[in-house]
């Protein structure tokens, strides 16, 4: 995928991972990358962090050529890397054949915006999704 950016193809690749949840879901989301021409904060890119390894996070922070990611599911701990790190950029999030362009859909930029501001409350946003929208509860609420 990274090389194909780099390149200045696109290549789509199926979401592995829970760290970007609740917005991308593992192995049920197509991704679409494409070449980097800008990094701004709140971008989804594709980075790698150490050799060999790659995350696809958001852009928290820019600090000259330092980046620093988090995964829109991770209550802690983010990402650093170098600018140069970043491999291709989220341009496309496929959900059950339906595309949303990052750079257009209205619903993406809203939730963009809003959910990295939601950050204190992101522990207890994503219990209650799982609760809800994926039925699992912990064992305490499970019948016997």
């Amino acid at each position: 995928m990274a090389q194909m950016a780099e390149e200045g193809a696109t290549g789509t690749i199926i979401a592995r991972g829970y760290s970007m949840m609740p917005f991308i879901e593992h192995n049920r989301d197509r991704l679409v990358f494409a070449q980097v021409d800008r990094v701004r904060v709140g971008d989804v890119v594709l980075a790698e962090i150490s050799k060999g390894v790659f995350v696809c996070h958001r852009v928290e922070r820019l600090d000259g050529d330092r980046l620093t990611m988090r995964g829109d599911g991770n209550v802690q701990g983010t990402e650093q890397c170098r600018l140069q790190d970043v491999r291709a950029r989220l341009i496309t999030v496929i959900r059950k054949n339906k595309p949303y362009n990052l750079d257009t859909s209205t619903a993406w930029k809203v939730y963009s915006f809003l959910w990295p501001r939601l950050f204190p409350l992101r522990r207890y946003l994503l219990a209650l999704y799982r609760l809800l929208w994926q039925h699992k509860l912990p064992r305490r609420f499970m019948r016997g």
